[in-house]
């Protein structure tokens, strides 16, 4: 695909950001915050320039003002942060954003708290975002708002000589879901203020024009357009990717921790802790598929890294120590002398060590219960030659990856079934799913994406040309 560039200065706007300013007893670092989405816009801002609006959220961020260059060992974009207080962190971060949407959005709406103070803090900090964005915004800016934490942002800019597009990186859901929440008609029309909204899947870009009907909206399905007053809002599908060279480039160093790992298979997980990423039901599927398949006991071992998150969110803490007792459970009930069944880890991982565990791993498990696209699956394919795939039908990444083995996240028994599938696969099967899984990874990588959404977004505002020898 050629390479497209805006014809203005990009403004990306996140509540993450994607460097962060820390004080240490050597004096003040500058360090790089880890996770998919941040990797995957730093990616893009290094290659287009700009500016990155986001919530400052360390400590030492503010030491030098509210604009630094980045990154900072070679500075290549503006990243400007916005300031927020504790009780807007608290309300609009962890509670309205995590505590009503991301539950709501992910169909756990039995855990959303629909709580007045949330909404108003909400309210209150994607108002502080906007500003932000205006302070550094020009005419001729492309203003791209990012996720579900600044949903009401576009509305706020909307009428500015701003050109505005979303990205909504969690699944979007259905009506009966979406309704449920009480300030649904104002968290759409702040989406609305877009021109362009994109989503990852099919199936997430449908809820969404589904949506729009229910609250009265004038919709063009086969354009996959919403009306809205005098405007068009053109409606996206743009499946997210990866960094493809960063995971194909790094040398196989896996051999040291392979051999500290019993068993001739390996599977492997990877999570944030949350209740969406099904890491108790896996559990519960492994200990299932060693009691039906005792042949394979002592010759195989699941490695589940779960890395903290949210860890001030009392679901999040109860989670936690279900996923304790159930590891150590299963552990106590099957381990040998010479072979622990669930090696388990309750920690952040560096990018090194997490391609080491990529290449050393027989099969990956990702089996979230609802995810808007997981791009470890995408990262487990482009860091290996080989391998199985077992993926939830709920993960966004299941609408390209058919050459998975796609399970039923809520079915232990089907995970179980997955995993005794994936480690008995006949050799030239596994090549040939595994190789047709890595060639769309490689063909659909971040920079597929990034140029598919630019492009579409610029198609917008070039005007139509009038048909040869009309009047």
């Amino acid at each position: 695909m050629t390479a497209v560039k805006l014809p203005g200065e990009l403004v990306l706007v996140t509540n993450r950001e994607p460097y962060s300013h820390e004080r240490t007893s050597k004096g003040i670092i500058c360090r790089k915050r880890v996770g998919g989405v941040v990797s995957a816009l730093d990616s893009t801002m290094r290659k287009t320039g700009g500016t990155w609006v986001a919530w400052g959220s360390s400590k030492a961020d503010f030491e030098n003002g509210d604009v630094v260059k980045v990154p900072c060992s070679s500075p290549c974009y503006t990243l400007k942060r916005v300031k927020l207080s504790e009780k807007e962190r608290e309300f609009y971060y962890r509670g309205f954003s995590n505590r009503t949407l991301w539950p709501v959005f992910h169909l756990f709406t039995e855990k959303a708290i629909f709580n007045t103070q949330f909404w108003k803090m909400y309210v209150k900090a994607n108002t502080k975002f906007a500003k932000a964005v205006m302070d550094v915004a020009t005419d001729d800016s492309f203003v791209w708002v990012h996720d579900y934490h600044l949903s009401l942002v576009p509305s706020m800019i909307q009428n500015t000589a701003h050109k505005i597009a979303f990205f909504w990186h969690i699944p979007w859901v259905s009506w009966n879901t979406f309704s449920k929440i009480p300030w649904r008609d104002e968290i759409f029309n702040g989406l609305l203020g877009s021109d362009l909204i994109g989503f990852h899947t099919k199936y997430y870009a449908q809820n969404f024009l589904e949506c729009a009907e229910q609250l009265g909206f004038q919709v063009n399905k086969k354009q996959s357009i919403v009306h809205h007053g005098d405007r068009d809002v053109k409606i996206g599908v743009f499946p997210v990717g990866i960094d493809y060279q960063q995971f194909t480039s790094v040398k196989n160093r896996s051999h040291t921790l392979r051999s500290k790992i019993k068993g001739e298979k390996i599977i492997f997980g990877i999570d944030r802790l949350d209740y969406t990423k099904g890491i108790l039901e896996r559990m519960l599927a492994f200990k299932q598929f060693i009691e039906k398949n005792p042949q394979w006991k002592g010759k195989i071992t699941l490695v589940q890294v779960a890395t903290p998150s949210r860890t001030k969110v009392e679901e999040y803490r109860t989670m936690k120590h279900e996923l304790d007792e159930s590891v150590g459970c299963i552990n106590g009930e099957y381990s040998t002398v010479d072979w622990t069944p669930i090696k388990y880890f309750y920690q952040p991982v560096s990018f090194d060590n997490l391609v080491k565990y990529y290449k050393m791993a027989d099969v990956i498990l990702v089996t979230p219960i609802m995810d808007g696209m997981n791009l470890v699956v995408k990262e487990y394919i482009a860091a290996k030659d080989t391998g199985v795939v077992i993926l939830s039908e709920f993960a966004g990444a299941a609408e390209e990856l058919k050459e998975a083995i796609i399970v039923n996240p809520y079915d232990i028994n089907a995970i179980a079934e997955g995993i005794k599938e994936a480690v008995e696969m006949p050799e030239d099967e596994k090549k040939k799913r595994f190789m047709a899984l890595k060639g769309k990874v490689r063909q659909k990588d971040i920079n597929w994406w990034m140029e598919k959404f630019f492009s579409e977004w610029q198609k917008l505002y070039i005007p139509a040309h009038p048909e040869s020898g009309s009047a």
